[in-house]
Parts: structure tokens; sequence; C-alpha cells
């Protein structure tokens, strides 16, 4: 009976990043171990094997992880993206600055980068930096529909409330239906006295997503 030949380390990873974008974590996990059993430097698949591990809830092992690819291959600034989004969601906004920044500096064009950057900002209630990390993020990516309603929010919370209605529009422009958006557009026309088109905009975000609570609290309130 022949053998199976055997795949290369490079076969291995590509299989490991297609399972990946098919949302095979387990599988894409596995290949990822194997290429590192004989390439235990191979960066990029530690970058990726740190991102599966995240992705099934184990941040401690996933920013190890990220960190060793990192301390082989610092000039990768997706790496210090993805280790500052694990950070991020792991409630540590402060440390996943400094990895956006660093990401930034690396490639001056990563639109992702300054989009994450504006979340950090603003979870640390710093809407006018967050505002204008996104507005940087739209300018590098003028089709990126969630910095645009990231940057709404944001400049929501700044009180300039034309700018921030232009931005969510624009948001829903370029992703159509999107019951997030929609509320998030309602609660800048409401803070306008847009009274009538808030409640459309909240009636169209419960139609969108049945059971929309905010929405739904809001268009109450209004009633």
């Amino acid at each position: 009976m022949t053998s199976r030949p055997q795949r290369s380390p490079a076969q291995l990873f590509a299989q490991a990043v297609a399972f990946h974008r098919n949302g095979q974590v387990p599988q894409a996990e596995k290949l990822y171990r194997l290429v590192l059993k004989t390439h235990p430097r191979h960066a990029d698949s530690l970058h990726l094997l740190g991102l599966a591990l995240h992705e099934r809830g184990d941040s401690g092992a996933a920013l190890k992880t990220i960190a060793k690819a990192i301390a082989i291959e610092g000039s990768a600034a997706i790496y210090h993206n993805t280790l500052g989004v694990v950070l991020q969601e792991n409630g540590q906004d402060g440390e996943a600055i400094a990895c956006f920044q660093r990401a930034i500096e690396l490639q001056p064009d990563y639109a992702e980068a300054f989009n994450n950057l504006g979340t950090s900002l603003k979870s640390l209630l710093r809407p006018a930096e967050a505002a204008e990390a996104y507005g940087r993020a739209v300018t590098l990516r003028p089709d990126f529909s969630d910095a645009y309603n990231n940057l709404g929010t944001a400049l929501l919370d700044t009180g300039r409330l034309e700018e921030a209605e232009q931005a969510l529009r624009r948001a829903i422009a370029l992703k159509g239906v999107d019951p997030d958006y929609q509320y998030n557009l309602g609660m800048v026309l409401q803070e306008q006295g847009k009274a009538d088109e808030a409640k459309a905009a909240y009636r169209q975000a419960v139609a969108l997503a049945s059971g929309h609570a905010r929405a739904q609290a809001r268009l109450n309130e209004t009633a």
C-alpha cells in the first residue's frame, strides 16, 4: 500500500490558513502546531496560532504565543495589531493602545490599527482622540463602514452632532442595513431634536434585529 506523501511546512501552513478562514479553528490550530513542531521559529504560525487560541477563549496562551512571534519578527505590524486586539478584548486598553501605536509606526497606512486604536481610546473615555484615530482610518480606507460607525459615536460623545450624523449616514450607505448603525443614528438624531427621524431610525433597528433591546427602550422613551 502506497503511503501518502508528506506535506511540506509551507503546504501545512497554507492548509491551516484555509481552515482558519473557513472558521475551522481546531483544524487550523492542529496544523499550526505541526508546522511549529519542525519549525519552532515560524513567526506566521505563532501569530495565527495565537489568534486561534484567542478565538477559542484562551487569551493568556494567545498573548504569550503572539509575543513569541513578535520576538522573532518584531517588524510585522499585523502581529502588534493582533496582540492589541487580544489585550483590548481582555479589558487591557492601556496596553492595547501601545500595541496599536507600534503597528502604526511600522505601517502608517494601517487603517485597521487606527480603528482599533480609536476603540481603546473611546473605552478609556478619550473620545476626541478616538475620533481623530477613526478619522484617520476612514481617510485611509474610505469604504471602512465600521470605522465610520465608530467615528459617528465618538463625535456624538464630543458633541459634534452634525458631523456624527454625516459619519453614520456614510456607514449606512456603505454597509446597508445594520441595526447598530441605525440605533447610533437614532441617538444622534435624538440629540439634535429630530424626534421623528430618531424614532424612524430606532424602528428600523428593531425591525432589522428583532429584540434590539436598546432601540426598543429608546422607542418606549419617546412614545
